[in-house]
């Protein structure tokens, strides 16, 4: 995976220092400078115009998030004179509706929370207040006793994390979320940090020229080498999968763990912030010479069986079958491709506003049908797959293209849902329920309806995963691995006569994943490689584990 950059200079747009980004639900682009002017560019990196002369000097802007099917208009952005102001586009041009005094200085950052019921202002006081939709302050959060140059809400919709010099901290804004929390993570000023509400995971980058990852309770996961230059700015791609890092001339691509996929070097100064795409498959950077920096994400590999697909550039795959050393090109003319997954004989690619379907053997005649929304994940399994969208959830398919159910339930939350947390099987699909993370809710394939009983587990549960073999619902089986990195396996449905409770398998688990055409299962635990050729035995007599068991060192 790696970032293909192309990069609108200074002359293009804007003539000083570009200071802050969004990018809006029609995935245009809007940036602001210390020339006093908020432009608008198209997604392929062309300027489409001038919206607004500013009065102050914008720092920060943050879009209204948009709340069900309807596209939010209105945007706030923070400026260098101490207030923060609200703005409402009016076709083609940007229009401030609002001025509100907010801190003594600079006000260095402003943000809505996930569902806009409130935004949050940080400021060269060390300030950091709450304000209304409407831009009444409801509380002063902290006083932090220097600059908060960034903050970030966290995945509860609660919890705030802020930066403080060289610590990082953590609190609660109505008093339900996470206990406060604050602890040393840089030995120089930290100049930017972000929190991923899928992972869970935090980045952060300072003066120190080093970027770290961390969890939610403050421990270091991944500590980088240090860079030529301070790191500017750091964030998350949507789906938690990679975050990129800015520095001077410098745009690196990490994965989730840190470690780097790619690093570009761009002519383009410092980065001052990195904004990504609500579909995660494009990023934009604003440049400190005034340049703004476009990168798209592409050589994304898939690979199942004898075929690789490879994701050459945002309208083009290419498809090798390495049993003959065949080539094909697939071409998406109208739109870039935002997700693809590969198994069970198909390869099914969707854009923003389309869904196509490759059989292995055929690459010439896809099924084609529209989609109602832009999906953020694609899973396959046998006869059956899945897209899941912020907007209408998780929606099965088969591979002629037609829908065949919709499971539902209250406080669903899509948005918070991964490839990690969401299961599919040809009779089952599964669903972390992100109101309570102890409980997998499980539903019927063919109808949508729930199955009698939920998964239920004493821990709150990170990653589950469903066995594919073609065995009657009684014998599918629920693999799942919890906050404490335990491996644990339970039926999908309780059966009389056996264990009806969870097993644990293994500790330190990393990762985990069923074979497709049978009942064996694989993980990475504590740095080794172990494979249990038949789990199931645990529910005949678990002396005979160890038995069907075979351990390989990393």
């Amino acid at each position: 995976m790696k970032l293909d950059v192309t990069v609108a200079a200074p002359t293009d747009g804007h003539t000083e220092m570009c200071t802050a980004l969004s990018w809006v639900s029609s995935n245009e682009l809007f940036t602001c400078s210390d020339d006093k002017q908020l432009l608008r560019w198209t997604q392929e990196g062309e300027l489409g115009g001038k919206m607004a002369d500013t009065e102050g000097f914008i720092t920060s802007i943050s879009w209204f998030p948009d709340v069900g099917k309807r596209s939010a208009n209105m945007f706030a952005c923070a400026c260098t004179d101490g207030t923060w102001r609200i703005w409402t586009l009016q076709g083609q041009n940007a229009r401030e509706e609002k001025k509100i005094p907010a801190h003594t200085g600079a006000v260095i950052s402003v943000k809505w929370n996930w569902d806009g019921s409130a935004l949050i202002s940080a400021g060269e006081d060390g300030e950091l207040k709450v304000w209304s939709r409407s831009g009444n302050l409801r509380s002063s959060l902290c006083s932090a006793g220097t600059a908060v140059y960034c903050f970030v809400w966290g995945p509860d919709n609660d919890t705030v994390l802020y930066t403080a010099g060289k610590t990082l901290n953590m609190k609660s804004h109505q008093g339900t979320g996470r206990k406060a929390l604050s602890w040393n993570a840089h030995d120089g000023i930290i100049m930017c940090c972000d929190w991923n509400r899928i992972n869970d995971l935090i980045v952060s980058g300072g003066e120190d020229c080093i970027y770290k990852v961390w969890d939610a309770y403050g421990r270091q996961l991944f500590q980088s080498q240090p860079n030529a230059s301070v790191i500017t700015s750091i964030s998350w791609c949507p789906n938690g999968e990679c975050f990129a890092v800015g520095a001077f001339n410098s745009l690196r691509l990490c994965d989730k763990t840190g470690w780097s996929y790619s690093r570009e070097q761009p002519q383009s100064g410092s980065i001052m912030e990195i904004a990504w795409t609500s579909d995660g498959t494009q990023l934009a950077g604003a440049g400190g010479n005034g340049s703004v920096v476009f990168a798209q994400l592409v050589q994304r590999k898939l690979e199942w069986e004898n075929f690789e697909v490879t994701l050459i550039e945002p309208k083009l795959i290419n498809v090798q079958d390495a049993s003959i050393d065949q080539y094909e090109r697939l071409e998406f003319p109208r739109e870039r491709v935002v997700e693809m997954a590969l198994g069970w004989g198909h390869l099914v690619v969707a854009t923003a506003t389309q869904c196509f379907i490759y059989g292995v053997n055929n690459w010439n005649t896809p099924h084609i049908f529209d989609l109602r929304a832009t999906p953020s994940l694609i899973s396959l399994a046998d006869g059956y797959f899945l897209t899941m969208d912020p907007t209408h959830g998780v929606i099965i398919y088969n591979y002629e293209g037609r829908q065949v159910s919709n499971p539902r339930f209250n406080n669903l939350q899509p948005e918070f849902l991964n490839r990690h947390t969401v299961a599919l099987s040809k009779d089952v699909v599964a669903i972390l329920d992100r109101t309570d993370s102890k409980t997998v809710r499980c539903f019927d394939v063919a109808t949508g309806k729930a199955l009698s009983t939920n998964v239920t587990h004493k821990t709150e549960i990170v990653q589950i995963a469903l066995n594919q073999s073609d065995v009657p619902l009684s014998e599918r089986r629920l693999a799942l691995i919890d906050r404490n990195r335990d491996l644990y396996l339970t039926p999908v449905v309780p059966q009389p006569g056996i264990f009806r409770g969870v097993y644990k398998l293994q500790t330190q688990v990393d990762s985990m994943a069923w074979n497709d055409s049978s009942d064996m299962l694989a993980a990475i635990a504590d740095g080794r490689m172990i494979c249990w050729y038949y789990p199931n035995v645990v529910f005949v007599d678990r002396d005979l584990l160890p038995l069907t068991t075979i351990e390989k060192d990393g």
